[in-house]
């Protein structure tokens, strides 16, 4: 199937390298700056094995001819740095504001549960004095009234 592929794999790679050369870039970089394999690969439609193996010589030969396209321009990245800090900016504003607003709802949550403790001492308490009450009714057989 492989050596069924390769002249057509071989012509793709031409036009692609001829089309380079017409629009007289180089091959695409990676973020490490090396020529980008996979970039390549897609772009002459087949797998970037192809280029380690079969095409391997004659892309070695035209990437010393054509070399490797650099960074476009410093205003494109310092574009899209820009870019990424806005966003970036933006992402953290929307951040704090749900911090905010989550330390609102903690502090609300504080102050009910302060509120739904003291409820909790006051029937306690209640039920001590009416337990109390109850005793004492039994133990003298007078009546008292239970709040």
């Amino acid at each position: 199937m492989g050596r069924e592929k390769a002249p057509i794999n071989e012509a793709s790679y031409i036009a692609y390298v001829a089309r380079l050369k017409k629009e007289g870039k180089g091959f695409p970089m990676n973020n490490r700056g090396d020529v980008n394999y996979s970039k390549v690969a897609d772009e002459c439609g087949f797998h970037r094995q192809v280029l380690y193996n079969t095409l391997n010589d004659q892309f070695l030969e035209d990437l010393k001819v054509i070399g490797v396209e650099g960074p476009s321009e410093t205003s494109d990245t310092e574009d899209h740095l820009a870019k990424k800090a806005d966003v970036k900016s933006k992402e953290a504003s929307a951040l704090r504001k749900e911090l905010d607003a989550k330390v609102q709802e903690n502090s609300l949550l504080r102050r009910q549960i302060e509120a739904l403790e003291a409820e909790v001492r006051k029937l306690k308490r209640e039920r001590s004095e009416n337990d109390e009450a109850f005793e004492e009714m039994l133990s003298t057989g007078r009546r008292c009234f239970f709040r």
